[in-house]
């Protein structure tokens, strides 16, 4: 994609906008009096801070880098600043002091599992400084911070070790206090195909109204049918019902253009309750729909995918891809050759391909389920959304045959 933009637009500056940034931020931690000094990090994108307790902190500048670059300088000052009056705060509290403090908070698979390196945030890379999670829903997790004036602070495992806590523990206390402090009460944001409500707390902590139990629900009868919810960034959701094709058109174009265009996006599809009143995705007949769940699938992995390219060198990362069946159906796939060691995506259908000799061309490609080769794949264990290792042996030529004349039926 890169290259076909510097086509397009001419000579590219030679000027690295991540060594801008760490030189700007860099100037203003040390016009901070309560940094003693400050040096970059030789092995990470990160600034090496010492406090003048002598505590030495690191700074890391991934997620500000992305998500400040469209501010002004002015703003990107304030950002940073407001980050450096919370170092010293949450770092140091105790459990008794942090309970109070701890708030849940929506964000999507990958995110805080790249580490500042540009290397997958795996335990051998980051170690306990990784946020604890846990899945909502596909592709969405539950995190916690800890949330002062100054700023949020990811909860990370080394936290709760330090604490004498669990996960459980972290999670159940900041939901309790989200549930009893946050603001429920949603506002009419028009009436057009259906009523459709939004928040408008401005709290950073909107989508996070999904995780308050029986929230969602709450809306049946307000809203017409069944209620259904976006969430496509941290300051945003948006409450309709599914009575009408024309309510879930628009909640589909909505969630798509807000989340394409925020840095601080979580998810482009749609979401709605269960019998018992839990959030879980919405599943309708509307190709749309589906394909608004495959885009956060693509997304993710993708994600993903570029960072284990670069530290798994041996290994090919399979691309998570989707396509639309003439029945109009939507269906998901990668691709495993034969002789290929493969990191696959978790998908519907796998296409098992067989190369000629010289290696340059596919001899057969044979589409079928996951199930049916799924006894040959190993899960990875640290990787977040699933991966499996093609470890078994690739079909031979009678298991083909076999499985050819099971799945023949055009893909």
């Amino acid at each position: 994609m890169f290259g076909r933009l510097r086509a397009l637009f001419g000579k590219q500056s030679s000027v690295d906008p991540k060594a801008s940034f760490l030189a700007e931020v860099m100037a203003i931690v040390r016009s901070q009096p309560h940094v003693a000094a400050v040096e970059p990090s030789d092995d990470a994108f990160a600034l090496l801070l010492t406090l003048p307790s002598g505590r030495k902190y690191e700074m890391f500048l991934q997620n500000h880098f992305v998500e400040t670059r469209e501010m002004s300088p002015d703003e990107r000052r304030m950002r940073i600043v407001a980050v450096l009056a919370g170092v010293d705060a949450d770092r140091e509290l105790s459990w008794e002091e942090a309970q109070e403090s701890l708030l849940p908070v929506i964000r999507g698979a990958t995110f805080g599992q790249i580490a500042p390196s540009g290397m997958p945030a795996t335990h051998e890379v980051m170690g306990d400084n990784l946020p604890v999670r846990r899945s909502f829903v596909p592709f969405v997790d539950v995190m916690v911070v800890v949330d002062t004036p100054a700023a949020m602070a990811y909860v990370t495992a080394a936290k709760t070790k330090g604490w004498g806590v669990t996960l459980d523990d972290v999670l159940d206390k900041a939901l309790a206090n989200f549930g009893a402090r946050a603001s429920t009460e949603a506002e009419l944001y028009d009436d057009l195909h259906g009523p459709l409500y939004h928040l408008t707390t401005n709290d950073s902590y909107e989508s996070s109204r999904l995780l308050i139990p029986g929230w969602l629900a709450s809306f049946r009868g307000a809203v017409e049918g069944e209620p259904i919810a976006i969430i496509p960034q941290r300051g945003m959701i948006f409450v309709g019902g599914n009575a009408r094709p024309e309510m879930v058109g628009r909640l589909v174009a909505m969630a798509d253009r807000e989340y394409s265009s925020s840095l601080r996006n979580i998810s482009p599809a749609l979401y709605t309750v269960d019998d018992e009143g839990r959030v879980v995705p919405y599943v309708a007949d509307d190709p749309a729909v589906r394909i608004a769940h495959e885009k956060l699938a693509i997304y993710e992995y993708c994600q993903q995918a570029e960072h284990l390219k670069a530290t798994e060198e041996e290994l090919f990362v399979a691309k998570y891809t989707v396509y639309q069946r003439d029945d109009g159906s939507i269906r998901s796939t990668a691709s495993w050759t034969k002789t290929v060691d493969t990191l696959l995506p978790k998908v519907a259908w796998v296409s098992l391909v067989v190369v000629n000799e010289e290696g340059t061309a596919a001899e057969s490609v044979l589409p079928v389920p996951w199930e049916a080769i799924e006894a040959r794949l190993t899960k990875v264990p640290a990787l977040h959304p699933p991966r499996y290792r093609t470890t078994g042996e690739f079909p031979d030529d009678g298991e083909l045959a076999t499985l050819r004349a099971r799945y023949a039926a055009p893909a």
